[in-house]
C-alpha cells in the first residue's frame, strides 16, 4: 500500500487506524524512499542512451575534467531519417525548466512536406555557452547533413554557435522576435506617436522586396528621428541578409518566417516537463511523445488519402494530376496559382538577349504592375522562390507554348512519398504509455477531460482499422469495460504469437498464456516457479519483448560510462548559487554586427572559458 500513489495523508491515517499506532507523514516518506528503485538518475539516463543506440541513434555527450555534466546530445533513428528528407529548413530555440537539474533543452526542427514540424535533435545542456552549443549541433554535421536556412529568435550564442558548425548555411532570424525587440526599444526611447511611425516604416523595410524601397525607408526613418539612426545602424541594418525579404528573394524559405514551430513544440512538451523531473525521465517522456506523435501524424495522412475533401477550387484534371505527384499541402498551393493562372491574362514578350527567358506581366489587375522575368521551368515571383512550386506564370507560359503542364522544379520540397502500409500499420503500436497533460482528476470536469483524451486517441486508431482487426479491438475493449464496471481486479498483458503456443506452468499448475502477467522486474514473478514446455525457466524470468515497442529493453544493453557523470540538483526556490542557470542574457555593450563577426561571446568567466575549451568529448 506504500508503493500506491495514495496521498500521504490518507495513508497515514489508514496506517494509524488499523495499526492503532502514530504514525507521522515523515515515517510514510521514509518507506517510500527505501521502496524506490536504487538505480541513480545518471545510471538510468545511460541505460536510455545505450537503447538509442543500439536501435540505430546517434549519442553524444561531453563532460568537465572533474567528471560534471556539460551537455547530452542525442538523436534516434526516426529523427534521422527525418533529417536526411528535409535538411532545407532547420528551427532553433531553447526551453527552460523542464528537469531539476535546471539544464536548459536546446530542440531542433525541421519542415516536412506537409508543412510541419518534426524534431530531429534533443539536448541537454549545462549552460548556452558557444562552445557547448557548437558540440551538440555537430551532431547534425555527423549526420552529412549541410541545411541551407537556419531560423532563430536572434540568440547570440546559437549563432555564433551555427556559424562555427555550418559556414555556408544562411542565418534568419524569427519576424516575431524581430519586431517585438524593435518595437520595445521604440516604445521606451521614442514618443507614442513617433515610435508608431517608425515601427510602420521598419516593418515595410522588412517585406518589402525591392532594394531601392529598402534604401528608401531607411532615409524615411532617419529622417523621421535620428537619434535612433546609431540603434538601427548597429542592431538590424549592418545584419539585413537575416531579416530583410529583399536580401533573400533567391532562396526557397518555405514561407517560413518565425520559429512558431518550436515554440508551439515547447509548449506541449512543458505540459508533460517541469523543474521536477529528473533527467532520465525527460528524455523518456521525450522519446515516447516524440513517437507518438510521428505516429498520430503518419494516421492523419492516411485519413487525410481516404476522406471525402471539399475545396472552394474548381477540381480540374489539372489539379488531380498535382495531387498524384504532391503531398496534400503542396497540392493546395498549387491549386491556388492554377485558379490564378485561369482568370487571369497574361502578357508574354520573349526576351532579346536570351531567348529561354520571358517577361511577363498581368493585363487584368490595372494595380499589378509588376514584370516577371520566368523560363520554363523558373520565375522570380515570390511564390516560386519560397515555396519551389509552379507558379501561375510558368502555367501561363508552357500553356502558350503548348508544353507539359505538369512539371516540378529541381529540389522540390513537397513531393509525394508513397504512403507504404506497414508504416501505417505501426501505428497500432503507439506506446502504451501515453503521455497526458497534468490535468487534476479530483473534480469531475478534470476526470472527464482525461478520459475524452483518450477516447480521442481511440477514435484515431480503431476508424482505420480493417472490419475483422475492428472487431477483434472492439470485443476486447467491451471486456475491458465490463471489468472496469464490475470493479474487478485485472491484468492488461501483450503476449506474442509464439508465446501463445507455449505451455506454461506456475507452480506447477497449467496457465492459459493469454492472461500470464509479464513483468519481468516483479519480485512476485521472480519467487515464482516458471517453466516454458516443461523445462524450469528459473528465478530470473526471461524479458519478453512487446510487440511494437519503440524503445529497447535498456536490460539488454552494455552499459557505459555516464553513469558516473554528477548530475547536481538545483534548488528551485530563492536564488541559485550557479548563476549559469538564469536564462536572461546579460545585455552587450557592443553592437551585434561585431559579435556575429568575430565570434566573440561574452562568457560568465574566464575560467569556465577554459574549461569549455577542454571539454572531454564521449561519442557512443
Amino acid at each position: 500500500m506504500v508503493g500506491t500513489k495514495i496521498p500521504q495523508s490518507e495513508l497515514r491515517q489508514i496506517i494509524s487506524q488499523k495499526q492503532n499506532k502514530c504514525v507521522l507523514g515523515k515515517d510514510v516518506e521514509n518507506y517510500r524512499r527505501k521502496l524506490k528503485d536504487p538505480c541513480t538518475d545518471s545510471e538510468g539516463v545511460e541505460k536510455i542512451l545505450n537503447s538509442i543506440k543500439v536501435g540505430g541513434g546517434m549519442v553524444k555527450y561531453g563532460v568537465t575534467p572533474e567528471n560534471e555534466f556539460l551537455y547530452l546530445a542525442y538523436m534516434t533513428k526516426e529523427m534521422i531519417g527525418s533529417l536526411k528528407a528535409n535538411k532545407t529548413i532547420l528551427i532553433i530555440d531553447c526551453t527552460y525548466k523542464v528537469n531539476e537539474y535546471l539544464f536548459p533543452l536546446l530542440n531542433v526542427m525541421c519542415i516536412d512536406a506537409n508543412g510541419n514540424g518534426v524534431p530531429v535533435l534533443h539536448a541537454f545542456v549545462r549552460n548556452e555557452s558557444v562552445e557547448i552549443l557548437s558540440e551538440c549541433l555537430s551532431v547534425l554535421h555527423d549526420v552529412c547533413v549541410e541545411p541551407q536556412f537556419f531560423f532563430v529568435d536572434k540568440d547570440f550564442s546559437e549563432i555564433g554557435a551555427i556559424k562555427q558548425c555550418f559556414p555556408q548555411p544562411l542565418i534568419r532570424l524569427c519576424s516575431f522576435h524581430t519586431m517585438t525587440a524593435v518595437k520595445k526599444y521604440l516604445n521606451t526611447n521614442v514618443s507614442k506617436e513617433l515610435s508608431n511611425k517608425i515601427f510602420d516604416l521598419f516593418k515595410e523595410q522588412s517585406y518589402t522586396l525591392s532594394e531601392e524601397a529598402f534604401e528608401l525607408l531607411k532615409v524615411d526613418i532617419i529622417s523621421a528621428c535620428p537619434s535612433v539612426e546609431s540603434y538601427f545602424q548597429n542592431n538590424w541594418w549592418s545584419i539585413s541578409d537575416m531579416w530583410a525579404a529583399c536580401r533573400n528573394t533567391d532562396v526557397a524559405s518555405l514561407h517560413i518566417t518565425t520559429t512558431n514551430h518550436v515554440e508551439s513544440y515547447h509548449s506541449r512538451i512543458k505540459k508533460h516537463l517541469d523543474s521536477h523531473t529528473t533527467l532520465s525521465v525527460c528524455v523518456t517522456k521525450l522519446l515516447l511523445f516524440d513517437s507518438d506523435l510521428s505516429k498520430i501524424k503518419s494516421a492523419q495522412h492516411h485519413i487525410h488519402k481516404i476522406t471525402k475533401h471539399y475545396s472552394t477550387l474548381p477540381d480540374t484534371h489539372l489539379l488531380t494530376l498535382y495531387k498524384n505527384i504532391l503531398t496534400p499541402f503542396g497540392a493546395e498551393l498549387v491549386g491556388h496559382q492554377i485558379s490564378l493562372f485561369k482568370r487571369c491574362n497574361y502578357n508574354i514578350v520573349q526576351n532579346d538577349t536570351d531567348t529561354s527567358f520571358f517577361s511577363i506581366s498581368n493585363t487584368c489587375n490595372s494595380n499589378d504592375t509588376n514584370s516577371y522575368v520566368v523560363s520554363m521551368d523558373s520565375c522570380n515571383c515570390i511564390f516560386f522562390t519560397k515555396f519551389l512550386l509552379p507558379c501561375r506564370h510558368i502555367l501561363s507560359l508552357r500553356h502558350k507554348l503548348s508544353l507539359e503542364m505538369v512539371f516540378l522544379p529541381d529540389g522540390c520540397h513537397f513531393q509525394n512519398k508513397s504512403f507504404r502500409d506497414e508504416e501505417f500499420e505501426d501505428i497500432s503500436s503507439i506506446s502504451t504509455n501515453v503521455i497526458y497533460p497534468t490535468i487534476s482528476a479530483k473534480t469531475a470536469e478534470g476526470r472527464f477531460k482525461i478520459v475524452k483524451d483518450l477516447t480521442n486517441e481511440l477514435n484515431c486508431l480503431y476508424q482505420n482499422m480493417g472490419e475483422q482487426h475492428f472487431l477483434v479491438k472492439l470485443e476486447q475493449l467491451k471486456k475491458f469495460i465490463c471489468h472496469i464496471r464490475a470493479n474487478k481486479e485485472f491484468v492488461i498483458t501483450n503476449v506474442s504469437e509464439a508465446l501463445a503456443e507455449t505451455n506454461i506452468s506456475l507452480n506447477g499448475g497449467c496457465v492459459d498464456a493469454e492472461f500470464l502477467p509479464i513483468a519481468s522486474t516483479s519480485q512476485a514473478l521472480a519467487e515464482t516457479n516458471v517453466s516454458l514446455n516443461g523445462e524450469c525457466v528459473g528465478e530470473e524470468f526471461v524479458p519478453i519483448n512487446l510487440s511494437g515497442s519503440d524503445i529497447v529493453d535498456s536490460s539488454k544493453v552494455t552499459t557505459d560510462t555516464f553513469s558516473n557523470v554528477m548530475l547536481k540538483k538545483v534548488k528551485t526556490k530563492g536564488r541559485p548559487n550557479n548563476k549559469q542557470h538564469f536564462t536572461k542574457k546579460k545585455r552587450l555593450g557592443f553592437p551585434y554586427s561585431s559579435v556575429s563577426k568575430k565570434l566573440k561571446i561574452v562568457s560568465s568567466t574566464e575560467k569556465e572559458v577554459v574549461v569549455m575549451l577542454n571539454v572531454p568529448v564521449q561519442m557512443m
